[in-house]
């Protein structure tokens, strides 16, 4: 079957085979690549492996200068639920993001990084789990960090983001405001997303943390306890940011100051009434002068053990 898909200027053709569970497709799962060429095949083989095959795969490349973009078209020629559209310009990683979300018209949707890993149940289980939770606004699962070794390095239990009660679901510990980017790889009802947050798509630190703020203040997720999707390292210095890290503290910097008038932003624009918006912004406003009393502490303290270190007389 010959089958043609018209991405943004761009007209990408495949002679694929058609699968037998294309029709009708309940996911559509978008991976915005660039430069991915280690990875990308094992991350596309991954989700090739699903259970659940009622998929559409659609990767958007973002101009990519490296051989991602002829991997992504063999694999698409070999299997029919694989899109592939290149940009004609870079448009930089939350448009490609946005452009993937947009781009949807199945009733679940769930964004795939290039160079991750998930469990074959995947799919499957975030689905049944939405079955039963029709108030969900999306799935979120377990993690696990790998580095560029292959050993585990941390392991992110899900987030607290199943309450019904929105104060709770984004104030508690493990909520969306300390540790939110695993939740922006949840699988998502489509349609439940709210309108406001795709306005939240933009070129600012956090953007991720920020749209997952403001699904969260609008309904609850539903949790599944295993860890089905592994985040691969592929950076070697970087650095996991344990559970229970103070995000606020870092908060006083040009970037993660956005990031606060993000969520002050989100608060404002929910649905939530008066009385329920002013108690969020006193909490966030409440823990953003706690970051940064803890922060002059911590910075007092390290001068007084460089001060330390200068005056101690030698043996």
């Amino acid at each position: 079957m010959r089958t043609c898909w018209q991405g943004r200027g761009v007209l990408m053709d495949s002679d694929a085979p058609t699968h037998p569970a294309l029709q009708p497709p309940l996911v559509t799962i978008g991976m915005p690549a660039y430069n991915g060429a280690p990875h990308v095949e094992d991350a596309v083989q991954s989700l090739l492996s699903q259970t659940e095959s009622r998929f559409i795969l659609t990767i958007s490349d973002d101009c990519s200068t490296d051989e991602t973009g002829s991997i992504c078209r063999r694999l698409a020629a070999e299997d029919s639920r694989i899109r592939y559209v290149r940009q004609p310009v870079n448009q930089g990683s939350v448009r490609n993001y946005e452009y993937l979300f947009r781009l949807a018209s199945t009733p679940f949707f769930m964004w795939a990084a290039q160079d991750d890993l998930w469990d074959a149940s995947f799919v499957e289980v975030c689905l049944e789990q939405l079955s039963e939770a029709p108030s969900a606004v999306g799935c979120v699962t377990a993690g696990q960090r790998k580095s560029i070794s292959g050993k585990t390095t941390y392991v992110y239990p899900p987030l607290s983001l199943s309450s019904p009660n929105a104060i709770r679901r984004v104030t508690a510990p493990g909520s969306a405001v300390p540790l939110a980017w695993p939740a922006l790889y949840s699988l998502f009802r489509r349609d439940v997303i709210p309108v406001g947050a795709l306005g939240l798509f933009q070129d600012l630190h956090g953007w991720d943390m920020i749209f997952i703020y403001r699904v969260a203040l609008e309904a609850p997720f539903v949790i599944e306890s295993r860890p089905l999707i592994t985040y691969r390292q592929t950076v070697a210095d970087y650095k996991t940011v344990g559970r229970d890290s103070h995000l606020w503290l870092h908060l006083h910097s040009p970037d993660q100051r956005d990031l606060f008038r993000g969520f002050r932003s989100c608060i404002r624009g929910s649905g939530l009434p008066l009385r329920e918006r002013a108690r969020l912004l006193l909490w966030a406003n409440r823990q953003y002068l706690l970051g940064a009393c803890r922060k002059q502490s911590l910075a007092a303290k390290r001068r007084l053990a460089k001060l330390k270190r200068r005056t101690r007389l030698p043996r």
